[in-house]
């Protein structure tokens, strides 16, 4: 049985990474890698890697995200306070540069996968300020669960990441210590629709549920929204059981909290 559950694990990871995932040479110095998630004008987010030397990768979005942005009208610089912030502290979490607005990052080659991922979930996060700043939000996503939280009396840590069975780490946002449940581990969704991030979310339980005493939740910011996307929550629930997860909207914490708190 736990040789059966190992390879399930490990089927489910190689069919998410193979998922629409293509790899292309683009001439003798970068490698393009197309992946299944898609940015604000709905094209697939594509990442690029290079060779420092034989031992070093740059993995790189070659500055398309920060262009594509501002093309939507969104300057990221320190006079756009509250988007500016909001950049650097995703930069922060998930360990990535800013070159001269290109999002990249370097890593010895054994680690590409987990810096791979790094990048592209910063690249989600960053696109996400246009949603932000389309519906004239103050803070981030992230800032309002935490002063929630603190206002609730509620302990927690925030931005972390959990080792996966394949070599790389999976990112959380908050996670909560329950004397009575059980530690709650919380990632995070600013838009409502977001199925990149309920993707994302599904793997990585999938990958980290096995090694972590914990329930995963996924918390979406649907204050704006009548009731959560089915999509989103078949998506993020996907082959997994109640026990193990569920998909929140913060609406309705704010209102009746019975599954974030420390009791």
């Amino acid at each position: 049985m736990i040789l059966d559950n190992a390879e399930k694990l490990r089927n489910v990871y190689m069919d998410w990474i193979k998922e629409d995932l293509e790899f292309q040479n683009l001439d003798e110095n970068y490698v393009s890698i197309s992946t299944p998630f898609i940015d604000n004008d709905y094209d697939n987010i594509n990442l690029y890697a290079s060779f420092v030397n034989k031992n070093i990768v740059k993995v790189s979005d070659f500055g398309f995200t920060l262009y594509n942005l501002t093309e939507l009208g969104i300057n990221l610089t320190p006079k756009f306070k509250t988007g500016w912030h909001i950049f650097k502290e995703i930069l922060d979490d998930f360990g990535i540069s800013n070159d001269k607005g290109t999002l990249c990052v370097q890593t010895p080659i054994e680690n590409f996968p987990m810096a791979k991922t790094r990048l592209l979930q910063a690249v989600m996060r960053v696109n996400d300020i246009f949603y932000l700043s389309k519906h004239n939000v103050v803070s981030s996503f992230n800032d309002i669960i935490a002063e929630f939280f603190n206002k609730n009396n509620i302990l927690y840590t925030p931005s972390f990441e959990i080792p996966n069975p394949f070599g790389a780490s999976s990112h959380f946002d908050f996670a909560i210590p329950n004397r009575k449940d059980g530690e709650r581990v919380v990632k995070t969704v600013s838009r409502p629709n977001d199925i990149n991030q309920a993707k994302i979310f599904n793997f990585d339980v999938h990958a980290t549920s096995r090694s972590r005493n914990a329930k995963f939740i996924l918390l979406v910011n649907n204050t704006k929204e009548k009731k959560l996307n089915g999509s989103l929550v078949a998506t993020a629930m996907n082959e997994l059981s109640d026990t193990t997860a569920s998909v929140l909207g913060f609406k309705e914490v704010q209102e009746n909290n019975t599954e974030l708190i420390n009791a």
